[in-house]
């Protein structure tokens, strides 16, 4: 059994189809509409980057569409890092200095040290 409403649909749409593509007037009027369309376009998009609301409703739309891809599975590394103790409350950061213990040292910086590697030494 055919559905009616859709063979009046099909038959509307060939209709419109035969009239553009045999008349100037027709395409004239599609690159109105689509111009039209790409300014009306633009302008809501500046709305939207204006307002936190609507941007936020413009991100959960773009995420039902197109949703992100799924995450990456975690690297071995990661997977170690995740299972480090972590320290209590005001325990120091580990490779801070601390207090009574001396500062790792490095070489001094001299004069010599900051000149540029093939640069003349300065007088």
């Amino acid at each position: 059994m055919s559905n009616p409403l859709a063979d009046v649909l099909q038959s509307l749409t060939d209709q419109i189809q035969s009239w553009f593509e045999r008349t100037p007037r027709a395409q004239r009027a599609y690159e109105k509409l689509s111009a039209d369309l790409e300014s009306v376009g633009a302008r809501v998009a500046g709305y939207i980057d204006e307002n936190e609301s609507l941007k936020g409703i413009r991100d959960k739309v773009a995420a039902t569409i197109d949703p992100p891809a799924a995450p990456a599975p975690p690297t071995p590394a990661a997977e170690a890092a995740s299972d480090a103790p972590i320290p209590p409350p005001g325990a120091p950061a580990s490779g801070t200095a601390q207090p009574g213990q001396p500062a790792p040292s490095g070489p001094a910086m001299t004069d010599d040290t900051r000149q540029l590697p093939g640069a003349p030494p300065e007088a």
